[in-house]
């Protein structure tokens, strides 16, 4: 499989191309929309959580004929699930794999709506000479737009004292 990093379009057909296009921002989309879904339930769910451990933690060790692990249940168990949220709720600020799902996804809608406009022969297209070059034009200047908008999502120090 390779790398986004290392991917490379090589067709010369403009509908081929930005259906790869398409691809690549959909599967971005997805992988982005699964790790901001997990953060976020690993988020709320070891927030909410946690305490009951803490403040039942030897009762249930209690209840479940476990006494000797009380320590587990009243203190690892709490401690490793708070862990768990801090990383999770500083992932989902730093990464920000939500932003970035509805970044991707919207391109994808954009390049789907120039492919539909360029396959049909509508606005701006249906009366242009060179029709093929504005639609390559076009589907480059999204994807462009798009790296350009996902480098204003990672994090840079210098921006952060500015806040």
């Amino acid at each position: 499989m390779i790398s986004n990093a290392e991917q490379e379009f090589t067709t010369t057909d403009p509908e081929e191309l930005c259906q790869d296009f398409i691809d690549d921002f959909r599967n971005k989309a997805a992988h982005n929309k699964k790790e901001s879904i997990v953060c976020i339930w690993l988020t709320i769910g070891g927030a909410s959580v946690a305490p009951f451990f803490v403040t039942l933690g030897a009762d249930l060790a209690g209840i479940i004929g476990l006494e000797n692990y009380v320590i587990v249940f009243s203190k690892i168990i709490p401690t490793i699930i708070s862990i768990s949220v801090a990383i999770s709720a500083t992932w989902l600020q730093v990464r920000k794999p939500q932003q970035l799902w509805a970044l991707y996804r919207t391109a994808q809608r954009n390049l789907e709506h120039k492919l539909y406009q360029y396959k049909y022969q509508v606005s701006p297209f249906e009366k242009a000479e060179n029709s093929k070059s504005i639609f390559v034009e076009n589907i480059i200047e999204i994807r462009n737009e798009t790296h350009n908008s996902w480098l204003d999502l990672i994090p840079n120090p210098s921006n952060d004292n500015n806040k």
